[in-house]
């Protein structure tokens, strides 16, 4: 027992000064190479437009995601770097290649690269995914593209994977740009490419809502910098990314690019926010139906009562009137009837007057012969007195 307990307590010194010597060891080849650095200026190749993590300011000068990292990673190595901006990945893997450039700040880590470059452990991650456009339904995942236009960026990681499938008819562009804007036109049928380049360029160009991500991702690309194999490079680069990648300055990095910016919106985000204010509008529109309707309802119970009431009161103003008008046709009668008498009365008086005026007349005359007929008697009796004075004599 005391045996073991000893040659225990041996091993465990052994480890732990091995473990002290060891960090030891690596502290000073740190500090080896980050001396041997401090004079070091290297050349990054990078693309001109490849957002989030490179593209190019008013004033010329690269910025981006893998700037701001590389710059951090350049810090703690005391290394300097320029920057050589190409137009297109093509040419930025070629100035790598031939040596124009010392590395590659953001490179995604492929079996195919990794036979001509060494990668440092990755500094981030990001999906590939298939783009269509928004108003197209028939694809919806990855075997959906057999027998479709697929457009594809030369040198991107899913070309290999796409070549697999036989009835997939890759249309290769030099750059992203041209292939998004030959799914827009329709000339192809879906764009495979890492979905925040395509995302935030969509954004950048106003035209998020003309694309939309269908299916899972196509592959699950891990991005790391990149030198030409077998350079010495990688020593001096890897412990500075693995200091790295735990700092808080990383953290900052990848939430002032990763986190969405006030009034932008990814495409889920737009949905869920779409779906959220579908969802409180229908809500909202069924209160105000169900408040609209019993609103009506009330008036319309009002207008019935108030057309009750006014139908009870024109009966009642009709059945008025009636008896009052029969009431004054009845007077009205019955003044005929008295009317009638009156008329027949007056007409009995007329015909009386007109027979007695008849009767005055008739006598008038009378009276004027009678009164013609005296004068001649005056006039007979005067001549014959007038005769006998003349006889007399």
């Amino acid at each position: 027992m005391n045996f073991n307990i000893k040659i225990g307590g041996s091993i465990a010194f052994f480890l732990v000064g091995g473990i002290i010597f060891f960090t030891l060891f690596s502290s000073l080849s740190l500090s080896s190479s980050e001396a041997d650095s401090n004079n070091l200026t290297l050349t990054a190749a990078i693309p001109r437009h490849f957002p989030i993590q490179y593209w190019v300011d008013e004033q010329d000068q690269p910025t981006g995601l893998a700037i701001d990292m590389m710059d951090n990673i350049a810090n703690l190595t005391g290394i300097k770097v320029n920057y050589l901006i190409k137009d297109n990945w093509v040419d930025t893997i070629e100035a790598l290649t031939t040596g124009e450039a010392d590395l590659i700040p953001n490179l995604g880590i492929t079996p195919e690269r990794e036979q001509v470059f060494d990668f440092t452990s990755p500094v981030e991650t990001f999906p590939i995914s298939i783009f269509v456009r928004s108003t197209q339904n028939d694809i919806k995942n990855l075997e959906d593209l057999n027998g479709r236009k697929v457009a594809v960026v030369e040198t991107n990681a899913v070309v290999n994977i796409l070549n697999q499938f036989q009835d997939v008819q890759l249309i290769v562009f030099k750059d992203h740009i041209p292939a998004l804007f030959s799914l827009l036109s329709g000339d192809v049928d879906a764009f495979v490419y890492p979905e925040p380049v395509i995302i935030s360029v969509a954004e950048e160009m106003t035209i998020l809502n003309k694309i939309k991500v269908v299916g899972e991702p196509v592959q699950e690309i891990k991005r790391g910098i990149a030198v030409k194999k077998g350079n010495e490079l990688l020593s001096v680069l890897q412990p500075a990314v693995n200091k790295f990648v735990v700092s808080k300055e990383y953290q900052d990095i990848y939430q002032k690019y990763y986190s969405p910016s006030p009034g932008i919106l990814t495409i889920k985000l737009v949905m869920l926010v779409a779906g959220a204010v579908i969802f409180v509008l229908v809500l909202g529109f069924f209160f105000w139906r169900y408040y609209e309707l019993k609103t009506i309802i009330s008036k319309k119970d009002k207008a019935e009562n108030s057309l009750k009431e006014s139908r009870a009161n024109l009966k009642k103003t009709v059945e008025d009137r009636t008896k009052e008008l029969k009431q004054r046709v009845g007077e009205l009668e019955q003044s005929k009837k008295e009317m009638n008498i009156a008329n027949k009365l007056l007409q009995s008086k007329v015909e009386e007057i007109e027979k007695t005026n008849q009767l005055m007349v008739n006598r008038e005359l009378k009276m004027a012969e009678l009164k013609k007929r005296l004068q001649s008697v005056k006039k007979a009796n005067k001549a014959k007195s007038d005769n006998s004075k003349i006889t007399i004599r």
